[in-house]
């Protein structure tokens, strides 16, 4: 008879963020068995207590968006948009002081004048999240200057590109090559054609391309699991983002189980200082 193990790298992305910005402090605390987010709040948040998500899950969950999301770029209006979603919109109804509210107007009708005006007729509740959302982005910012940089490097190179009208390329850790063609200065930023040959072209940024090393070498890293997998004689019948579905002998399932979570947290050599760890479950049919 056969059966399913289903496994999946937990947070893949938030460690090879911390991997491309070079921030060895986080990938220390998650060696130590600790969580992403937890990790991102004691060194950014100010948390000093115990295991966050059982203590104080409002301040988890405002880390978690904060990593999953601030990392790539996100602007203050997407992640109050992103809290919202969750149904969780009690994290950014915090206090803040007048200072803030007052920055929060002056970069809003600078930069985006029509939130600008919008914001004197909102309800105190959504002012709250708006000025709040503000102060997370800002925030993580300015505590993650190894991220931050990386953007403004990325950036410069790629508009020193655009302002020849050359193809942009550069080299991730794994080995591949990244490349944009035909990078142009338009009105409202810099614009690439991210397939040869192709007329559609993308607005592209500092940290629009932070976001897709890191999205690369996830895949790269997987990619590698994948043939460490079949080399181990396992059989993937499915494989979907960061998660495989493999094929095992239901009496031999939990020994299986526990080879594959071992490949599945074993790093690929060109990212050997990232601690990786997976999830597993057997099941008979593919479950999320």
């Amino acid at each position: 008879m056969k059966t399913f193990v289903i496994s999946d790298l937990s947070q893949i992305e938030p460690r090879l963020t911390a991997f491309v910005a070079g921030d060895t402090a986080f990938l220390d605390l998650i060696g130590q068995g600790m969580s992403p987010y937890e990790a991102h709040a004691r060194q950014t948040m100010g948390w000093t207590g115990g295991k966050l998500k059982d203590e104080d899950p409002e301040l988890y969950l405002l880390a978690k968006v904060r990593v999953l999301q601030l990392g790539y770029g996100s602007g203050w209006f997407k992640f109050a948009e992103t809290v919202k979603q969750y149904g969780q919109q009690q994290i950014l109804d915090l206090d803040f002081s007048r200072k803030d509210e007052i920055r929060f107007q002056n970069f809003a009708n600078t930069y985006q004048p029509g939130k600008g005006s919008m914001y004197p007729t909102l309800e105190t509740f959504d002012r709250r999240q708006w000025v709040n959302a503000f102060i997370q982005v800002s925030d993580f910012r300015d505590k993650n200057p190894k991220i931050t940089s990386l953007w403004k490097s990325l950036d410069s190179e790629l508009k020193s590109a655009a302002g020849d009208g050359e193809d942009f390329t550069f080299q991730i850790a794994s080995g591949r090559t990244l490349k944009y063609f035909r990078c142009r200065h338009e009105p409202d930023g810099v614009t690439c054609a991210t397939q040869k040959g192709s007329v559609r072209r993308v607005k592209m940024y500092g940290a629009n391309l932070f976001q897709n090393t890191v999205q690369a070498l996830a895949r790269d890293c997987f990619g590698h699991i994948l043939t460490n997998l079949d080399d181990a004689g396992f059989k993937v019948v499915l494989h979907v983002h960061d998660e495989v579905v493999v094929e095992v002998d239901e009496a031999d399932a939990e020994d299986s189980k526990q080879k594959i979570q071992e490949i599945m947290s074993t790093a690929p050599e060109w990212m050997s200082d990232v601690p990786l760890d997976s999830e597993a479950i057997i099941s008979k049919e593919y479950l999320k």
